[in-house]
């Protein structure tokens, strides 16, 4: 899909993140947001909706950094 399309663009949006979640003991939390992606299709010449939908991320922190251990779409 994506070798069809060229210029990519993805708007992330909503996105809805719980900092108290984050903090010790867990250091864990879960990410919400909706994303757009559009391309300009290599055939037609115009922008194509290629994906619309809301994604769940659950982050981890691990060695220092936070890590994406889940992702779903919902």
């Amino acid at each position: 899909m994506t070798s069809a399309s060229l210029d990519i663009q993805i708007v992330i949006s909503n996105l809805k993140l719980d900092f108290q979640a984050a903090r010790h003991p867990t250091y864990a939390t879960r990410a919400v947001f909706a994303q757009v992606m559009t391309g300009l299709s290599a055939a037609k010449g115009s922008r194509m909706l290629m994906f619309d939908g809301r994604y769940s991320w659950i982050l981890e922190r691990r060695g220092g950094e936070w890590t994406i251990t889940s992702v779903k779409v919902e």
